[in-house]
């Protein structure tokens, strides 16, 4: 055998450590160890204090993904590193060495790893100046008393601190030392280190992980979900609710049978686990009816600004199916889980259970999993699996559904109607394409209105509604015009609706459909505009920001016959100062379909009129919406701006209108500057990325030009400036005095008013500059 003698120092810098699942609790802490903890301790401190070497036995492990795993000597591994951290605490080097001391931990227990990583946090001792370091631990705020039930951590403390009979601690062991000299002593090489051990790999014995596991298991650590299980079911006895302890029917016999089954449908196919995923389920729902609340806990979460110092919404929010450190953040029913909770869950569990269905969910949604699945099967290194997560919208969904099983036995039509009016809410979109529900608030005003809904009657409840509650607004009213139509004209209209809904980018909103040019619900048009819509964009959302619209119509063809028709007072509340409405995305698009200000336009748009209006030139009015909105349909300007400048938007930049994105783009009224560098019988040349094609208009706030050979520039200030030979971007500098505060005096370069003679003061600069 390759026998290697180490020191515990070089060793944790050599490999991360990780105590493994299989190993037991650290056992040398425990009470009624006293005397063992007594000898050990005693033979560290001699050979310290004697610097005569102290060898220890094998360590046997395996390296995995980069961490070593110790299957034989966790124990003495586990004392010397309490060692080397105390010892490194009073030497005050924790601060410097708390990175590579932290590369040790137990998987056992999440609350035995939490604890481990709180030692090595330094700043977590910074004022720590002696005294009795497991009182002083147990004080701090980052300690969970809940630590307490975990028994390597109590015997850690109790290896660090003694149990006050006699010398069975680190602490009273070594109290007086030199700890500085100890530390030192502590980090010398293997061959002047008094302690010293073997570390022997595990392939060395020809054995396999799998073989010495089998040999070495004392049996796996309870999980976060089962510790969190216990707890529970301990409440409900404390409770005395005889009704949901029974023995057959109860929720601590279905909790593992029944329940467990359901989930084991999405087990981890590796490593065969389940538990993570149903704990993130649990969890889910007590946010759900954390939420919805209407006790004084709730009603005082729903004036935080974003529940931040709700403990129960904390925990629950941050979706951590891998942490349990007790029952408090569940009890948010001003201290309490209240009774409707067990019976809601006990419902939804058991009509879960006995349906046998798919969840409905809208084709335009990704990655919604009404019961969580597994997404990642390797393990971490702190011993994690990655499960679906869950978003604001999703919540919402996962509420619905649970209503609807809390509500009635499954029905297949009424399910996937109702499921149907929620998806279509919750995915009300805003003018950048972004969900329109994103804040707590927004989640439980949306909640609370869907609540209200008949979950197995969901036409009929809407027809009966008379509002159009926010956050849905619009979104609302539409569904309850579609509900109405689908009543009265039965299966085909449905039918028509569902496929509209599910077309293109629409996500359910398609209520540009029914909706005349006074924006007036109006079905007998529905038709002809569902054939146009198919004939302008195509069936599936493109990916990323590629047009949406048909092969049929490229370019900024519907866009030009769309704001053809828009009037000015329109122009200014659609497209002034709003960015990214100058493209065929499928935001852009939605956005326009949707605008109540322009249903006019959106209108004849819909019903074929796709040709592009003449309008007025309006040159008389260069900052004119109508000049604007002229430029944008009769000319090349759209279309340039929609292949080069899709992110666009119409502002003021440099005290000048125009149409730009960042830092660059088209001035609409400089037609002195426009009209000069695009006459092409001057002697003038610019460079051709700065002509937008069919337009009169320049691409640019500063164009670089030239004159008989010259290199200029007309600034955005309305000066042309003379530029170097050799650097066209760098202007031709005047001799500067120190009374030069002009830009005439500075350079050479001159203002342009409506009567300057530009090509002679283009001479004058270059017979200027010439003399000098």
């Amino acid at each position: 055998m390759n026998d290697k003698v180490t020191t515990f120092w070089n060793f944790i810098r050599q490999y991360k450590m990780g105590i493994p699942i299989i190993q037991r609790d650290y056992a040398q802490g425990r009470v009624g160890k006293e005397a063992l903890r007594k000898r050990f301790l005693a033979s560290l401190k001699h050979a310290l204090n004697t610097k005569q070497t102290l060898t220890l036995d094998f360590v046997y492990g395996s390296i995995e993904n980069g961490m070593l795993k110790p299957l034989d000597g966790q124990q003495r591994l586990t004392t010397l590193w309490l060692l080397h951290w105390y010892v490194a605490l009073k030497a005050g080097k924790l601060s410097e060495v708390a990175d590579v001391l932290g590369r040790f931990g137990y998987e056992t227990r999440i609350s035995s790893r939490e604890f481990s990583r709180q030692l090595c946090e330094h700043s977590n001792f910074s004022d720590y100046e002696g005294g009795s370091i497991r009182v002083y631990i147990q004080n701090r705020t980052w300690f969970y008393s809940s630590w307490l039930q975990d028994p390597t951590i109590t015997a850690m403390l109790t290896m660090l601190a003694g149990t006050g009979e006699g010398k069975d601690g680190i602490e009273p062991l070594l109290a007086g030392e030199n700890f500085k000299e100890l530390w030192t002593l502590l980090t010398l090489d293997s061959d002047h280190c008094p302690i010293v051990f073997y570390y022997q790999p595990l392939e060395d014995f020809g054995l396999t992980d799998d073989l010495y596991i089998k040999m070495n298991a004392r049996g796996k650590q309870l999980t976060p979900f089962e510790n969190f299980k216990a707890d529970l079911i301990g409440y409900l006895r404390e409770k005395k609710w005889t009704g949901l302890l029974d023995p057959r029917t109860g929720v601590p016999i279905l909790l593992d049978t029944d329940w467990m089954e359901i989930f084991w449908r999405n087990h981890s196919q590796r490593f065969h686990l389940v538990d993570d995923i149903y704990f993130a389920f649990i969890n889910r729902f007590f946010w759900n009816e954390l939420l919805i609340d209407t006790s004084k806990d709730g009603d005082y979460l729903l004036n935080l600004n974003d529940s931040k110092d709700n403990v129960s919404f904390k925990f629950l929010n941050s979706d951590d199916n891998n942490r349990y450190d007790g029952l408090e953040p569940y009890c948010f029913d001003q201290g309490e889980i209240p009774r409707s909770l067990f019976d809601n869950l006990q419902t939804v569990f058991n009509r879960l259970s006995a349906y046998k269905g798919v969840i409905p969910c809208a084709p335009w949604v990704k990655d919604f999993h009404y019961l969580p699945v597994y997404t990642k099967e390797d393990k971490d290194d702190a011993g994690k699996v990655e499960i679906s997560a869950i978003n604001q919208q999703q919540r919402i969904a996962f509420f619905a559904v649970n209503k609807y099983f809390i509500e009635g036995d499954v029905d297949e039509l009424s399910f996937k109607r109702w499921m149907r009016v929620v998806w279509n809410l919750i995915s009300v979109v805003d003018e950048d394409g972004a969900l329109h529900i994103r804040s707590i608030q927004a989640v439980r005003s949306a909640i609370e209105n869907i609540n209200r809904l008949r979950s197995h009657d969901v036409l009929n409840s809407l027809v009966e509604s008379i509002s159009n509650p926010a956050p849905f607004g619009e979104q609302w009213a539409e569904e309850r015009e579609k509900a109405q139509q689908i009543l009265q004209g039965g299966e085909q209209w449905e039918q028509l609706i569902l496929e509209a809904e599910h077309y293109a980018f629409f996500k359910g909103a398609i209520r540009f459909l029914f909706r005349n040019a006074l924006g007036e619900t109006d079905w007998s048009q529905f038709e002809t505009k569902w054939t146009n819509v198919q004939k302008y964009f195509l069936p599936e959302p493109p990916e990323g920001h590629k047009p949406c619209t048909s092969d049929a119509y490229p370019d900024a063809t519907l866009l030009k016959a769309l704001l053809s028709r828009f009037d000015c007072d329109q122009f200014n509340k659609t497209l002034w100062w709003t960015h990214r409405t100058f493209n065929n995305r499928s935001e852009t698009w939605l956005y326009y379909l949707l605008n109540t200000n322009i249903a006019a336009p959106v209108h004849d748009l819909l019903m074929g009129e796709t040709d592009v209006k003449i309008l007025p030139s309006a040159e008389k009015e260069p900052e004119s919406a109508a000049r604007m909105l002229y430029l944008l349909t009769n000319t090349g300007l759209l279309d340039y701006v929609a292949g080069h400048l899709p992110d666009a938007w119409i502002r003021d930049p440099h005290n000048h209108r125009a149409i730009y994105y960042r830092t660059i783009g088209a001035f609409f009224h400089m037609p002195l500057r426009d009209m000069f560098l695009n006459d092409k019988t001057q002697d003038v040349t610019i460079d051709p990325h700065h002509v937008i094609l069919e337009s009169k208009l320049l691409y640019g706030f500063d164009i670089n030009f030239r004159y008989k050979a010259r290199n200029f520039q007309w600034h955005r200030t309305n000066r042309i400036y003379l530029m170097k030979d050799s650097n066209h971007y760098e202007k031709v500098e005047r001799k500067v005095t120190a009374d030069s505060k002009k830009e005439e005096q500075k350079y050479y370069c001159f203002k342009v008013s409506s009567d300057t003679d530009i090509c002679e003061k283009l001479e004058q600069l270059i017979k200027e500059e010439q003399q000098i």
